[in-house]
């Protein structure tokens, strides 16, 4: 089983529905080709079946990689 996804935004949320929209906003895709990282929870599972049109989404096992802050932050000390 994943322990997180890599979910990418592939089409735009200009035209979908608002609950598309929203969906989309709440899981952190702004932005057409922004990717994410999400935990393999049952509440992100519902959110992406709901967007599936929209996403791609490869699950990955193991530790989630950093993000570009933590990566700053690391840099800085």
């Amino acid at each position: 089983m994943a322990r997180y996804f890599e979910v990418e935004l592939k089409r735009s949320l200009a035209g979908q529905m608002k609950t598309h929209r929203a969906t989309c906003e709440g899981i952190g895709l702004t932005r057409f080709g922004r990717k994410v990282y999400l935990p393999d929870t049952e509440p992100v599972r519902g959110m992406l079946y709901k967007v599936n049109h929209m996403v791609k989404v490869t699950p990955h096992g193991g530790e989630r990689p950093p993000s570009a802050r933590m990566r700053a932050r690391a840099a800085e000390s």
